[in-house]
């Protein structure tokens, strides 16, 4: 099996994994016969990407960083999270499930400990209208993996609270503002701004919040330079748990769609945070994160240097620019009668370089 943008999925193509909506209904089960119905439903539920099966690659898994049960529970707790704070009308009333937020945390631990991949797969997010609760949710596992993996111990748990929870504020941002199908005026600037002061004061009053979680909803907007909000904090002034959600932050928000702009490719965000790593973000944070990250997933068809086409088989942490791919096109583009292996972390391997991501 292998990925395919829907814009190319054609009609007598096999699903082969069940295709979800947010709510976690299955939109097309595995198996299905592709049909040009199934075609205007995804392009119309703005699904971007679907497994097929691919006789050259029948063998390969695709697997999730959570199980589907943990994505519906989290989706809908951050449901009820979001609601309560956009129907309050004093920071003061607003009640929040925070020990299902716990509950939930536990759970993505759990399913990130249990899965045999480094690698974190994120939630696709089909529209902005379901941006703030998938986002929430995509932050949160990207930053359980890099704390986990680092040894962090309870403080863990903390940074999962603190993902989850990132964007608390942004409910009281008006929606007009949060789904602006354009640029931001300096005034509308300023009130998204807010979400952060907003957030900590929601937290404030939560009964059981920390100071960690409250540290995280505050500062995932602070930056290393000083150029970040709200207070312009650099470098050790951030505090180090903040610091992992704000890189997570930033590589899940440049992935996700905006009504103002494009997704970008997980290979253009992975290299924006190359380029940031020392400047806007802390450096090791950077790289502590990226480990986790891969620019060309599992089950993506790639273009190498030489010419050659074929999909990715395998990405071993730390090494997300040199995966396998598995070629099915020589360099003049012609199928080959035997696909092989062609492992670009090898060191006779090292010229050939992936230039693009594409389809058959």
């Amino acid at each position: 099996m292998r990925k395919i943008s829907v814009k190319n999925l054609k009609v007598g193509m096999t699903i082969a994994q069940n295709i979800y909506s947010p709510s976690g209904s299955i939109v097309v089960p595995a198996n299905t016969a592709v049909q040009q119905v199934h075609i205007d439903r995804l392009r119309g539920l703005g699904i971007r990407e679907v497994v097929i099966d691919d006789p050259r690659v029948r063998d390969l898994e695709l697997s999730e960083s959570i199980s589907e049960k943990t994505r519906t529970e989290a989706l809908a707790v951050l449901r009820l999270v979001f609601d309560a704070v956009a129907r309050s009308t004093r920071l003061e009333e607003i009640d929040i499930p925070y020990s299902d937020v716990r509950r939930i945390v536990l759970e993505i631990e759990s399913d990130l400990a249990s899965n045999k991949s480094d690698i974190v797969t994120l939630i696709d997010c089909p529209s902005p209208e379901e941006y703030l609760e998938i986002h929430s949710l995509n932050v949160a596992i990207l930053s359980i993996m890099v704390a986990k993996r680092a040894g962090l111990g309870s403080r863990t748990m903390e940074v999962g609270i603190g993902a989850l929870l990132h964007d608390i504020g942004m409910p009281l941002i008006p929606r007009e503002i949060r789904l602006k199908n354009g640029p931001l005026t300096d005034e509308e600037r300023e009130k998204v701004r807010k979400h952060p002061a907003l957030g900590l004061a929601i937290l404030r009053q939560v009964s059981g919040s920390s100071p960690y979680a409250r540290a995280i909803v505050y500062q995932h907007h602070e930056r290393h330079d000083g150029s970040g909000y709200p207070r312009g904090l650099r470098g050790s002034e951030i505090d180090p748990l903040a610091r992992i959600v704000s890189v997570a932050d930033t590589y899940t928000a440049m992935t996700e769609p905006r009504p103002y702009r494009d997704r970008l490719s997980p290979q253009e965000a992975y290299d924006y945070l190359m380029s940031a790593a020392g400047f806007e973000f802390d450096h090791q944070t950077v790289q502590g994160t990226l480990l986790y990250i891969a620019p060309y997933p599992v089950g993506t068809m790639v273009k190498l240097n030489t010419g050659e086409k074929g999909v990715v088989t395998h990405v071993s942490k730390g090494l997300g620019t040199r995966p396998v791919v598995r070629v099915f096109y020589d360099p003049e583009g012609r199928a080959l009668p035997k696909t092989y292996d062609l492992d670009l972390s090898a060191a006779e391997n090292q010229t050939r370089l992936i230039v693009e991501v594409c389809d058959d």
